[in-house]
């Protein structure tokens, strides 16, 4: 059960996030410099954040895996609007598929950490929380199944609406945003592998900024030598987009875990 001061902590986060999302939203769109990057960090950084919250929440994964798809639609139609362009637009797919690989690359990583993890306690004979492979009842699987055509259904609908073609994104597109949706997604494991355990809370973090900041600074260069073409970046935008992210993202999960909302027990 959640103590009062969990409560009151969830909710001023949930309600700072509306508000920014509201400000994002209706912010004068002729904004240039950093502040235009502030426009695709924040949408990102909640992506993150989501992916995150879907990861580790100890909600029925029938629950918060719907909920992060449908968080995750918001945070992209947040990001269109502030940038004044129509779902249907060709920049809205590209956007599309960085937050859906950003959010897969988060999740599949922390999955299979997890698993790592109880594999390493079995083979020292330590008891988990948890079995290697979790049992699943039918009923479990008969909701899965049912939200998982649900949400394919509905995915297959949008698509037709938005009259979206096959090769609506192009591969060097393509694999220039899942560069960058890789790179966001370190940017969040590393906050979040510092934030879990017990102690050394501040060298951790500090060290996860350091970390972060690295990969904000080599980033352009990443770019430069696996596609040839930096995509007009500069390094003082990498590292703002690398701290941007680092900064929303502690912001938002330092409180829940001081308040032992996540991480202390483990």
């Amino acid at each position: 059960m959640r103590t009062r001061t969990q409560i009151v902590v969830i909710a001023l986060v949930l309600v700072v996030h509306a508000l920014a999302d509201l400000a994002l939203v209706t912010a004068d769109l002729t904004i240039r410099g950093s502040w235009e990057l502030l426009i695709f960090a924040w949408p990102m950084s909640r992506v993150s954040l989501i992916a995150l919250w879907a990861s580790i929440s100890r909600a029925r994964s029938y629950v918060r895996f719907p909920v992060a798809v449908v968080a995750t639609a918001w945070a992209w139609c947040v990001l269109n609007m502030a940038l004044d362009i129509s779902l249907d637009h060709e920049i809205s797919a590209v956007l599309a598929t960085l937050f859906v690989v950003q959010a897969l690359i988060v999740c599949v990583a922390i999955s299979a950490g997890r698993l790592l993890w109880r594999w390493r306690r079995l083979r020292k004979g330590l008891q988990s929380e948890e079995p290697l492979i979790p049992q699943y009842s039918l009923r479990f699987l008969l909701l899965w199944t049912t939200l998982l055509s649900i949400m394919l259904g509905a995915g297959r609908i949008m698509f037709g609406w938005l009259e979206w073609a096959s090769d609506v994104v192009e591969w060097e597109d393509f694999c220039f945003f899942s560069m960058v949706a890789l790179h966001n997604a370190a940017f969040a494991l590393l906050v979040l592998a510092s934030l879990v355990g017990r102690t050394w809370l501040l060298r951790r973090i500090l060290l996860a900024l350091a970390m972060i900041f690295a990969i904000g600074y080599f980033e352009m260069a990443m770019f430069s030598l696996i596609l040839g073409d930096p995509r007009g970046g500069s390094i003082a935008d990498f590292l703002f987009v690398a701290g941007f992210q680092a900064a929303y993202l502690y912001a938002t999960l330092l409180p829940l875990r001081l308040t032992g909302c996540f991480g202390s027990h483990q």
